[in-house]
């Protein structure tokens, strides 16, 4: 599907029946190194994080990073489902400078820090997972933003909130919300959930929050739900993408953009509804093999120590 058909075209679509999901997850301490847990590692513009057979995920500008856990062993989700395969979240990257957007006309000239890039060869559905905050801006840009060509798109936010220090109670409700496009999806301020700013903090813009009486905000434009408070979410960020126009970029300001790496649902054109669970963490999830080189194994055979690549039978393979 070309990017000439408009999004609101798209939406009404259902589902392609010939949908291929591809997923990768950053290796981040092969990344950054076993410091880097503590000590940010420098990352230079370009540097792959993770890729799939449609989907090149880069640092976009020079930065340094950090290795840091998606979810901690208290949080009431660890799991992602998307259209029913369920992701773990192994560990993440975080950029340590905080990109700033003067205006959405400028088309992201100037932009540099922690950006994440996705150069897409196919049409279809991208999902970044994110540990995401509630009272921050998060940003997704089509087109080219070194060289100012791009445009701000419209994306939905989906997540299950992880931890809130002064709101224990909003532990484990869901937030979703879209912030939405034109007929090209691309965002425009006046169009919605802006609230007379640039582009509104995730908390502005909650469509699906559970439980809490009195959290609505008087000063918000919005009449259809209350605010996501301080606080962290595990979740999503998701928008169409397309191969003609290739070129992908997603960030914050006000926060510094964590991921772990995304789904990609070709020839997708709706996006889908995520849902979170609360599994056994092994510490590797849902890795590319794209992404993985064999390592040696050792192998005890005819009483003998073996020490090279072999297959599951035990035989030794180039």
């Amino acid at each position: 599907m070309k990017k000439m058909f408009t999004f609101a075209a798209m939406a009404a679509i259902a589902l392609s029946a010939s949908a291929q999901t591809e997923s990768a997850f950053v290796d981040a301490v092969g990344l950054l190194g076993a410091d880097a847990a503590t000590t940010a590692a420098s990352v230079t513009a370009g540097t792959e994080v993770c890729k799939s057979e449609n989907v090149v995920m880069t640092a976009a500008f020079d930065d340094t990073y950090k290795v840091v856990e998606m979810t901690g062993a208290d949080d009431p989700s660890n799991q992602i489902t998307i259209d029913g395969v369920t992701y773990n979240m192994p560990t993440g990257i975080q950029g340590q400078t905080n990109p700033k957007v003067n205006n959405i006309a400028d088309k992201g000239t100037g932009l540099a820090g922690a950006v994440f890039k996705f150069e897409v060869k196919a049409d279809g559905v991208l999902y970044v997972f994110g540990k995401l905050t509630g009272n921050k801006q998060y940003w997704a840009w089509e087109g080219d933003v070194e060289n100012g060509t791009a445009e701000v798109v419209g994306y939905t936010l989906q997540g299950s909130l992880i931890g809130s220090a002064d709101k224990p109670e909003i532990i484990g409700k869901s937030v979703k919300y879209t912030l939405p496009g034109d007929e090209m999806n691309w965002y425009a301020v006046g169009n919605g959930y802006d609230n007379g700013k640039v582009l509104a903090d995730a908390s502005w813009c909650t469509e699906v929050y559970a439980g809490l009486p009195g959290w609505g905000d008087a000063n918000a434009t919005n009449t259809w739900g209350t605010i996501w408070p301080l606080g962290n979410a595990l979740g999503v960020i998701a928008f169409p993408v397309y191969a003609e126009v290739g070129k992908y970029y997603v960030h914050a300001t006000g926060s510094k953009v964590t991921s772990n790496g995304f789904v990609f649902v070709k020839g997708a054109t709706t996006i889908s509804d995520v849902t979170y669970s609360k599994g056994e963490s092994t510490g590797i999830a849902n890795i590319n093999a794209e992404n993985v080189k064999a390592a040696p194994v050792k192998v005890i055979k005819n009483g003998q120590i073996m020490i090279g690549d072999f297959n599951i039978a035990g035989q030794r393979v180039k």
